[in-house]
């Protein structure tokens, strides 16, 4: 053999082994690794992963006419670790290295995913990957453009940053970003452009992801600390509309406006999105701005604590977003069952929002606020789909506002049977079993206590349920055929049978037990109201919302008891009817407390501000409760303003019955 055969024999199989052939498994999946160690690179399985996303993408852009938007489209599994942009998205110089303007460039039908660790059985979609949505708190699969790993918490050195991490332009199918938290893009180019797929792109705007005349799909995706010289820093939108579901967009910072999302005649549908701590430097928009003609659809988000306003923009060119089951901070949203967001009381409580922690903590308002239906809309699969930490993504019944799903402990009483409940608390584990444990909402303890009555008897096993001071609204149905699910103003704190409620407990003070003086009726101290958005005012206006009994109790109640409550905000106002415990329970009687059947015990309440038809403190129907220590004040009816009594017979020891109103009989 010659030397030059030699050679040549030598070169090819030197390039041949640098150079691996990549080929997809056979269910068309290319596998990525930047931990593998050996294998052929070849990409058809985590053996033989290929490196780099970037080669990765590489080949599947050049034969990016295989993949259709059904059984052939392409899927990319990233394992946990991070991957930098090594080749230019350029019409005219892609796949080579251009320094800044290198970006992943979104192709075709072609969905990628991240947050798997084949080292730890995280090997296929169906694991439970790793998709926290904080860089601080378990990584995942970083995309940065930190080209030298050397910005630092200030951001600083990031001079030789990519312009964009990810880019998506033109027409993308099925296209999907699914898992992954992009971070260190620096968009500051001033006047420069590129060309990709046709469209042209800025290299000042959209730091994080820039979209151009495209839709692709975000899922699972953290945007944060991303840098932009104009507008756009964590998203740049362009004549798109994108789908954003299980979304964080944090400590973005534009030189203008939108530091987390700017939408240039772009109508992108954010759901379970949370939008926070962004900033806008010279302009507004410090979360979302928006300019000429969009129509944003934000459902289930959060919007907060974003320098520079919230949502702002040009509203004069038609920038407009849709917004419900959404809590936008400064915003009144309640029309569209969202949070007021002009209540300091609404605020999301992020468990360390300062270190970039955007889950929620116990006592936060978004939980069980969203809609299930809107998620299961923008293709959100609620019997598989994880938050951006791993878990379910709904934890109980209704789903939470935000990208980040509180995981409520199972209720469990002490071992003396009491639930401990504080809407203040901001630690424990929520289950209720003590004070450090309290779970936070009346209506969970509520909820346990009539799926497991059996377990109730009217002596020693009964249950004691112990309420903090504060304001609690009913948030679950009481009506047989939804009981336990959100459902509007047939929302009502249930009376369980054998369970005892006791309220104006302030663990805070030494207030823990019975034998303490409790702060008994009184607005300081434990309210159960029925004003599901707080904005009923003196006059008792604005209550079309409000459920129509705050408290019922139907059928035989053995040993309930209601001891040391302040009862509001019922109205008790349509000629209709439900059924509770198979009762038939009017929806126009008893605005504060409907007792059908049975004889509950209820001592030191004040029933006050209700409104009914027939009833509007208190509506009593072939029942014999126990009323001792009682104070109706205030409530109003078409008959009965203080109370209806209807073949009852309770038993009435120091009850006052002042300043109620009858339209039409009975004041009082």
């Amino acid at each position: 053999m010659n030397n030059r055969l030699l050679f040549l024999i030598l070169f090819l199989f030197i390039s041949t082994w640098a150079h691996p052939q990549i080929s997809p498994d056979t269910d068309n999946i290319l596998y990525v690794n930047k931990s593998v160690s050996a294998g052929s690179e070849a990409g058809n399985s985590w053996k033989n992963a290929i490196p780099e996303l970037a080669d990765a993408l590489k080949w599947a852009k050049q034969n990016e006419n295989n993949w259709t938007e059904s059984v052939d489209s392409l899927q990319i599994y990233v394992a946990k670790g991070t991957y930098k942009p090594l080749y230019s998205p350029e019409d005219e110089n892609f796949g080579n290295d251009a320094s800044r303007l290198n970006t992943f460039l979104m192709v075709h039908n072609v969905q990628l995913y991240g947050g798997f660790d084949p080292d730890n059985g995280v090997k296929n979609i169906t694991d439970s990957r790793i998709l926290s949505g904080s860089l601080s708190i378990g990584g995942g699969s970083i995309l940065s453009g930190d080209v030298n790993d050397d910005d630092g918490a200030d951001f600083a050195n990031n001079l030789e940053n990519s312009y964009h991490i990810v880019v998506s332009s033109g027409a993308v199918g099925t296209a999907v970003l699914n898992g992954f938290s992009i971070t260190g893009g620096w968009a500051q180019g001033g006047a420069e452009y590129i060309s990709v797929n046709g469209n042209e792109m800025s290299a000042d705007r959209g730091a994080g992801v820039y979209n151009s005349y495209s839709s692709p799909r975000l899922i699972n995706v953290a945007l944060n600390g991303n840098k932009s010289k104009s507008y756009g820093a964590g998203i740049w939108n362009d004549t798109s509309s994108p789908l954003l579901l299980n979304v964080t967009l944090s400590a973005n910072t534009s030189g203008y406006s939108g530091g987390g999302m700017y939408n240039y005649n772009s109508s992108p549908t954010l759901t379970n999105v949370t939008v926070s701590g962004n900033t806008a430097l010279k302009s507004s928009g410090g979360g979302i701005y928006n300019f000429a003609t969009c129509s944003p659809n934000l459902t289930n988000c959060i919007v907060w604590n974003n320098a520079g306003g919230g949502i702002s923009g040009s509203l004069t060119t038609g920038a407009k977003p849709t917004l419900s089951y959404s809590l936008v901070q400064g915003v009144d949203n309640t029309a569209n069952n969202g949070l007021d967001g002009k209540k300091a009381n609404n605020a999301p409580q992020f468990t360390d929002a300062a270190n970039g922690d955007f889950s929620i903590q116990n006592h936060s308002s978004v939980i069980n606020a969203g809609s299930n239906a809107a998620y299961s809309a923008a293709g959100g699969n609620l019997d598989t789909d994880v938050d951006l930490a791993g878990n379910s993504r709904v934890d109980t019944e209704i789903i939470d506002i935000g990208a980040y799903e509180f995981q409520l402990a199972p209720i469990a009483p002490s071992t003396d049977n009491i639930i401990f409940v504080d809407k203040k608390i901001t630690n424990g584990n929520g289950s209720g079993d003590s004070w450090i444990n309290a779970t936070s909402k009346l209506a969970y303890a509520l909820k346990y206590a009539n799926e497991n009555q059996e377990d109730w008897s009217a002596t020693i096993d009964s249950l004691q349920i112990y309420v903090a001071k504060g304001t609690y609204k009913p948030f679950y149905s009481a009506v047989d055929e939804s009981f336990g699910n959100p459902n509007g103003r047939d929302n009502s704190f249930l009376m369980v049978k054998n369970a005892q409620l006791y309220g104006g407990f302030d663990p805070a003070t030494g207030i823990v037990d019975l034998t303490n003086d409790r702060i008994l009726p009184s607005l300081e101290g434990t309210i159960l109201s029925g004003d599901t958005y707080g904005d009923d005012g003196a006059d008792f206006d604005n209550n079309d919302e409000n459920v129509y009994h705050v408290v019922v109790s139907a059928q035989s109640a053995g040993s309930a008891k209601l001891d040391g409550f302040y009862i509001t905000g019922g109205n008790a106002n349509v000629d209709g009817f439900t059924y509770v415990n198979g009762e038939f329970i009017s929806t126009g009687d008893g605005g504060g407390i409907h007792i059908k059947e049975g004889s509950p015990r209820i001592n030191n309440v004040t029933v006050i501000a209700n409104n009914a038809r027939y009833g509007g403190g208190m509506h009593l129907v072939g029942a014999s409760p126990d009323l001792t220590h009682i104070a109706l004040i205030g409530n109003n009816a078409g008959h009965g303003g203080g109370m209806i009594i209807s073949s009852s017979s309770p038993s009435l020891t120091y009850v006052t019955i002042v300043e109620n109103t009858s339209n039409n009989y009975g004041g009082g």
